[in-house]
């Protein structure tokens, strides 16, 4: 399947890290997509993030068959197809292709997504700790806050 939209906190060049290694992408989803998603299983995927109608597309760094072995990483190309290595950017315009997996555990039959490849469409260029909302002067950052992340 592939799905196009703006994305967000895009780790498809090098694994996030933070908890189970994986290449990682969210993708804000508009009305049609969200239809199209739910038709295909994924309608408990979807949810919101930061004000947005997001999905995450993932893909494990370990494989899920138990073997030990690395998936490869996902593909990232531009619009001619030329391999993309620039980091990509909040904002920016992707196609993100995925297949669909179905599995089951003690709470029951689920669905997954594996990220297999992202075209870039529009870059906007990663900004760093730019991306992040600035502070007006004299506030209080975490006081009103209930998750700061």
């Amino acid at each position: 399947m592939v799905i196009t939209g703006k994305v967000k906190w895009a780790c498809v060049h090098s694994p996030n890290t933070k908890y189970e290694p994986c290449w990682v992408i969210d993708v804000i989803l508009d009305k049609e997509t969200q239809q199209a998603l739910r038709d295909a299983g994924l309608g408990e995927r979807i949810r919101e993030k930061d004000g947005d109608t997001i999905i995450q597309i993932k893909r494990r760094v370990e494989r899920r068959d138990g073997s030990g072995k690395e998936n490869f990483p996902p593909k990232v190309i531009d619009m001619y197809h030329n391999s993309f290595e620039s980091p990509i950017g909040n904002g920016s315009i992707c196609n993100v292709q995925f297949q669909i997996w179905d599995s089951t555990n003690k709470f029951g039959a689920f669905k997954g997504t594996d990220l297999q490849a992202v075209q870039v469409v529009e870059h906007i260029a990663y900004g760093g700790e730019e991306e992040l909302p600035r502070l007006e002067e004299n506030s209080q950052p975490l006081k009103d806050m209930e998750n700061p992340f």
